[in-house]
C-alpha cells in the first residue's frame, strides 16, 4: 500500500474459519469424519490444503480442525471501511478501505467509517506531531505503534469541515495519490484550522 492508495496483487486467502465460532457441515464430526465431509464440500481447497496436512496439523494456530484458521475477533472488522497504514514508513502513509482488503503482517488498520480522519493523519500536522512523539529508525523512519498512535490529538470537527476534508480526501483516493497536492495543502489548511494552529505555528511545522 501507498500514502492515498493500495496496489492489490491479487492474491486471495482461502478463509475457513474455526469451527468453534462457525458452523461447517463437518463442524461436530470427529476428525476422520470432519476430513471426509470436508474433502466432499470443498474437493479443491482440500487438493491443496492436504499437501501441508503435516505441517499444519503442528501449527499452535489453527481452529478446530487442520484446515481451518484460528479463532479471531476481528474478522468482522476486516470485512468493513477501515483506515490502512503501514508498519514502517517516512511520510505519512494512510489509505481508506472500502474492498475488504485482508493485510499482511506488515500492515494495521483503524476500523472506522470516517473518512476524514484518513486526511487528518495524512496531514503535515499529524506527521509533525508523530515525529516528536515516536522513536525514529535508521534513515528517519518512523514506526507506527499503537502506543504512539494513540497519543495523536482527534479534535472536534463540525459537520461542514467534517464533509469538506472528506471531499478533499476522496479526491485524494480517486486520484491514488498522484496530483494531489494542491488537495493536500487544503487539507492541511483546514486540519490546522482544526487544531487552532496559528500562522507561525504552521511555519514551524514546514520546517520555515
Amino acid at each position: 500500500m501507498k500514502r492515498w492508495s493500495i496496489n492489490y496483487d491479487e492474491y486471495y486467502l482461502i478463509k475457513i474459519e474455526s469451527s468453534e465460532n462457525k458452523k461447517h457441515p463437518w463442524s461436530k464430526l470427529n476428525p476422520k469424519e470432519a476430513e471426509l465431509i470436508f474433502a466432499k464440500t470443498y474437493p479443491a481447497i482440500y487438493d491443496r490444503v492436504k499437501i501441508y496436512k503435516e505441517e499444519l496439523s503442528k501449527r499452535d494456530a489453527q481452529g478446530k480442525f487442520y484446515w481451518e484458521l484460528r479463532s479471531c475477533q476481528y474478522w468482522d472488522k476486516l470485512e468493513a471501511p477501515k483506515i490502512i497504514y503501514p508498519d514502517i514508513y517516512n511520510h505519512q502513509s494512510f489509505t481508506f478501505d472500502t474492498n475488504n482488503y485482508y493485510l499482511a503482517n506488515t500492515c494495521y488498520f483503524i476500523s472506522t467509517n470516517e473518512i476524514w480522519l484518513c486526511g487528518l493523519l495524512n496531514s503535515s500536522i499529524v506527521e509533525w506531531f508523530y515525529s516528536q512523539i515516536s522513536n525514529k529508525l535508521r534513515g528517519g523512519y518512523l514506526r507506527a505503534f499503537t502506543d504512539y498512535m494513540k497519543q495523536i490529538p482527534i479534535p472536534t470537527v463540525s459537520e461542514a469541515d467534517r464533509l469538506a476534508i472528506e471531499a478533499l480526501v476522496q479526491k485524494c483516493l480517486d486520484a491514488k495519490g498522484r496530483g494531489v497536492e494542491e488537495w493536500e495543502a487544503e487539507i492541511d489548511d483546514r486540519v490546522a484550522h482544526l487544531y487552532g494552529l496559528t500562522d507561525e505555528e504552521m511555519k514551524i511545522i514546514r520546517g520555515e
